[in-house]
Formats: C-alpha cells, sequence, structure tokens
C-alpha cells in the first residue's frame, strides 16, 4: 500500500445527521458519526436543530445567518478537532478516538492552533489547492477571530 492510500486509511470519514430525541416541538439533536479504520462511532453536539433546516446531503443548516454561522463553525471545528486529533494519535478504532475528542479537561484549546497542527500534519498529502483552500480558511478564521 502507498502512503496516500495509508493516508487515506488513517484519515477518519466525518458526517454530521440529525437524529430524534423524542421532542414533541419536532427538534432533532445534531450527531456526528465517525468513521475509522472501519469501525464506526457517534456523538451528539448537543444542538437542537429543526429537520427543515437541514440539508442532509449537504450536511448544512440553513436557518437565520446568525445560528447558520454558529453551526457551520461548530462543524468546522469538531471536524478540524477530530482531524488532528486522529493524525497526531494512532487511534486503532473510532470509539477511542471519539472518548479521547469527548474528554473534558481543564486545557485550553484554541481552534486556531488546532488548524494549524492539522495544516500542519496533512500539508505533504495535499494537493496545493487543497493546502492553499485550508490556509485561507485559517487566514480568515484568525481576522474573524480578532474581532
Amino acid at each position: 500500500m502507498n502512503k496516500n492510500n495509508e493516508f487515506l486509511l488513517d484519515t477518519p470519514r466525518i458526517s454530521f445527521f440529525l437524529r430524534s430525541n423524542g421532542d414533541k416541538q419536532k427538534t432533532f439533536m445534531l450527531y456526528c458519526r465517525v468513521t475509522l479504520k472501519g469501525t464506526k462511532a457517534e456523538f451528539s453536539l448537543k444542538e437542537k436543530i429543526k429537520k427543515k433546516n437541514w440539508n442532509q446531503s449537504l450536511q448544512k443548516y440553513n436557518g437565520s445567518l446568525h445560528r447558520t454561522e454558529y453551526i457551520s463553525t461548530l462543524i468546522e471545528t469538531v471536524t478540524y478537532r477530530i482531524k488532528s486529533l486522529a493524525l497526531m494519535s494512532s487511534f486503532e478504532v473510532a470509539k477511542d478516538l471519539v472518548i479521547q475528542l469527548t474528554k473534558t479537561s481543564n486545557k485550553v484549546v484554541y481552534v486556531s492552533d488546532l488548524i494549524v497542527n492539522y495544516i500542519e500534519a496533512v500539508k505533504h498529502n495535499i494537493s496545493a489547492g487543497t493546502l492553499k483552500n485550508h490556509q485561507i480558511k485559517l487566514s480568515n478564521f484568525l481576522k474573524y477571530e480578532k474581532k
């Protein structure tokens, strides 16, 4: 197996979906599913979303501008955290990765540091265009963070 195939095998696949929480107001909980080396694990992002505002095929929220920005940022942050954690540690099963991700700690973790670490870890295994896109997102995030 060549280096690129090994990288793809070790990179977790991440998807987001809604699950009913028995709420009579027709809201659903937003969940994340992580697939790593053929194993799967799920966890809740603890966000209630109306089904009509969720586009499953695009895995995006469509609602008020403020809420859309919040949910999009949450999804991006969780995605970067999962990928960063997976690349910096050697997890064999998705459940261990999710346990480590959802473990509470008093250590302050900055999203910008996670993104920088992720870009550094993958820059040799991705195309120049993808690397540039990640760097642009980081630059935009840092500008937004300073406001």
